[in-house]
């Protein structure tokens, strides 16, 4: 009787793999966490952790509007001033 030398192959590993361009990137999205409209956030440091991008683009809005503001400000106290002088 002849065995045979070659071994019965393992059977394939079940889930995502990288290796596997099919699933590659379920496998890669798999980590993040998934945000939609239906998402609760509860507070920034929520949003920070969940989306990352968002709390950026939020902060350099807020930023943004903060420096206006001041700009705004300072143009109505410098006006302010002249006339004052005026006067």
């Amino acid at each position: 009787m002849s065995t045979n030398p070659v071994a019965p192959s393992a059977p394939p590993p079940s889930g995502p793999s990288a290796a596997d361009p099919t699933t590659a990137g379920a496998a890669a999205s798999s980590n993040t966490p998934v945000v939609n409209s239906s998402t609760k956030i509860s507070s920034l440091a929520d949003l920070k952790t969940k989306a990352p991008k968002v709390y950026n683009m939020m902060m350099q809005s807020l930023v943004e509007m903060v420096r206006r503001d001041l700009q705004n400000h300072a143009e109505n106290l410098k006006k302010a001033y002249r006339k004052g002088r005026e006067d």
